[in-house]
C-alpha cells in the first residue's frame, strides 16, 4: 500500500514536481494532464516513492494529482506482463491510524500493461476517484480546489487592511469629521 506522509511531502520540498497542462508519454498511450495537477517523473519519482515509504521497483513511470494533493496517483508499467484488464479498491488502515483507499486499474497495453493507483481517503473517495478516471481516461476535468478557504481568506485579509487604512486614516485627522462638517 502507498502511505503518504503529505507533511513530509509539501514542508521540505525534497520533491521537485512539474505542473501540468502537460502530455506524457507512456507505453501503449500518452495521458493528458490537466492544469491543477502537478506530477513526478524520474528522480523526483523514485524520491516521491522513497519518501512515502514505499521502495521503487523500477515499473513506475509517473506519479500525479492536485496541487493540494488530496490524493495521487501512481502510475506502473510491466512489460511482459499479462494483458489482463482489472480494476479493484481496497480500504485500509496504515500504521499510524489512517485510513486509505486505494483504487487499481490495470490496462493492457502492446508488450505488457499500464497499472494505475489512486491513493485517496474514504470520505473523499467518490470525488477523487471521478477526477482521476476522467484523466486516464483522456478526457481530464480541470480539478476543483478542496475548499474555497484561499479566496475567503485574501477577501478577508484585504477587508482587514482597508480597515486599518481607514482607521489611520481617521486618527490622523486626514479624513473626513465626524457629522461630516469641516
Amino acid at each position: 500500500m502507498w502511505i503518504a506522509p503529505l507533511a513530509l511531502l509539501l514542508a521540505g520540498g525534497e520533491i521537485a514536481w512539474q505542473f501540468a497542462p502537460a502530455t506524457i508519454s507512456l507505453p501503449g498511450a500518452p495521458i493528458r494532464l490537466p492544469s491543477g495537477i502537478i506530477y513526478a517523473e524520474g528522480v523526483e519519482l523514485q524520491r516521491f516513492l522513497k519518501a512515502t515509504g514505499n521502495p521503487p521497483d523500477g515499473t513506475e513511470k509517473l506519479v500525479f494529482g492536485p496541487v493540494d494533493l488530496p490524493w495521487f496517483a501512481v502510475v506502473s508499467y510491466r512489460p511482459g506482463a499479462e494483458p489482463e484488464a482489472r480494476v479493484w479498491t481496497v480500504e485500509s488502515v496504515e500504521p499510524d491510524g489512517r485510513r486509505t483507499t486505494n483504487h487499481f486499474v490495470w490496462r493492457p497495453v502492446e508488450g505488457g500493461r499500464l497499472e494505475f493507483e489512486l491513493v485517496s481517503n474514504p470520505v473523499q473517495f467518490a470525488a477523487h476517484r471521478t477526477m482521476f478516471e476522467s484523466i486516464i481516461s483522456g478526457n481530464p476535468a480541470k480539478p476543483q480546489p478542496a475548499s474555497n478557504w484561499p479566496y475567503f481568506a485574501a477577501v478577508l485579509l484585504l477587508l482587514a487592511i482597508l480597515w486599518r487604512v481607514l482607521r489611520r486614516t481617521s486618527e490622523a485627522g486626514t479624513g473626513p469629521s465626524p457629522g461630516g462638517v469641516s
